[in-house]
């Protein structure tokens, strides 16, 4: 049984390689061989190389019941755990593994599929990067850095490590506060720590200004972008973010901001807590799994039930979107993998997409995901990416 578990893993790896040029001559010679053995061989490698067969596949998977299959599984196999195991269970272990085993690479396959890699390069995610402006102008470029001190002029402290920039608390500044701000670029993230032991998380294309040290009573920053906040309690001093004509205000509290200059909607999802969300016309209080939205324009806001979750699962390495339309997809995707997006058609725009995918994957790993799942076709050159039905 061993062997063959092996020699099923060892095709698929094949294979793997095979969709993904790789193959080296002497598994170029090794994967004939086993073409040779069988029509049936030859046939799998074709349908693997269908991709509409592979779409298809993709959307049997998808719609399966997993936990409800496990656990009818689990009973036939305690039902049959007193019998001998003869031959034909080995050999039906054995397919099922090759299945299993195959399917991982279908969809999910860690190269780009060959109609892709003609016209594509690696795209990497993105990484730890951000750019810190000191109140005398001054900027200090925050990228794979060693753990190190700045001291400024007002005497405020702050550490930075490679991830994050970290204020320390000092009471002996209580004069006028130094104003930093923190910019994080398309294909960046950061951490930041302010002086309050308030924490954020900002994600690519974003940019926060604070005070080096807060004053008593008195907590407020502005924000441009996207940060996940857990703000550190004070009811003495209300912590308040203002961005644009928009402003939230918190007591202590964990919640996502969401707001792009150039998208319509600011967005707060709150997780924990309570917020009160603000513009000249109205107000409203949000509790944990609700979620504000504020048009920039007219400045109207709706209230709606969501899964916290969703909106802060950039911040543990995922992607998660639920019947997000593929415009919207692509607007984040592209500040995260730096990259340009261009429809060629307006009706793929709006073809919604479910799915959970790795924050830290190649960007052709990501596409490769989204061409199996959604009607659409993605075309790869250089940094631009052609979508079109």
């Amino acid at each position: 049984m061993k062997s063959e578990t092996h020699q099923a893993y060892r095709i698929a790896d094949l294979i793997f390689r095979y969709r993904g040029n790789r193959l080296s001559p002497d598994e170029a010679e090794e994967l004939e061989k086993w073409l040779a053995e069988s029509p049936t061989h030859k046939h799998q490698l074709e349908q693997l190389n269908d991709q509409q067969f592979l779409q298809q596949k993709y959307r049997q998977e998808l719609s399966i019941d997993t936990m409800s299959a496990y656990c009818a599984f689990s009973k036939r196999i305690a039902a049959e755990r007193p019998r001998r195991m003869g031959n034909w269970y080995v050999r039906s272990l054995v397919a099922a593994l090759c299945v299993i085993a195959l399917g991982v690479y279908w969809c999910w396959p860690e190269t780009v599929s060959p109609e892709l890699s003609v016209q594509n390069r690696v795209i990497p995610a993105g990484s730890h990067e951000a750019v810190l402006t000191l109140a005398n102008g001054e900027q200090v470029r925050l990228q794979g850095m060693t753990t190190t001190s700045i001291r400024q002029d007002d005497g405020s402290v702050a550490d930075i490590s490679a991830a994050s920039l970290e204020y320390k608390a000092d009471s002996s500044l209580n004069t006028v506060p130094y104003y930093n701000s923190l910019y994080v670029p398309r294909k960046g993230e950061f951490a930041l720590v302010l002086s309050d032991g308030t924490r954020l998380w900002l994600n690519s294309e974003s940019r926060v200004e604070y005070p080096t040290n807060f004053l008593p009573g008195k907590r407020k920053i502005r924000l441009q972008g996207e940060a996940y906040f857990q703000v550190s309690p004070d009811p003495a001093s209300p912590f308040i973010i203002e961005t644009g004509n928009v402003q939230i205000q918190v007591l202590g509290t964990s919640f996502n901001l969401r707001a792009y200059a150039d998208e319509k909607i600011v967005q707060t999802t709150l997780v924990e807590g309570k917020v009160c969300m603000s513009t000249d016309k109205s107000q409203m209080v949000l509790t944990p799994n609700e979620q504000g939205c504020v048009d920039r324009e007219n400045r109207n806001m709706i209230k709606k039930v969501v899964d916290a979750r969703v909106y802060t699962s950039w911040k543990e390495g995922r992607f998660v979107f639920e019947r997000q339309a593929l415009a919207e997809i692509m607007q984040t995707l592209a500040r995260w993998y730096d990259v340009n997006i261009v429809f060629q058609s307006d009706k793929v725009r709006n073809i919604e997409f479910t799915g959970n995918l790795k924050r830290y994957d190649d960007f052709g790993q990501i596409i490769s995901m989204l061409e199996l799942a959604c009607p659409a076709k993605f075309i790869i050159s250089g940094t631009t990416i052609y979508i079109s039905e």
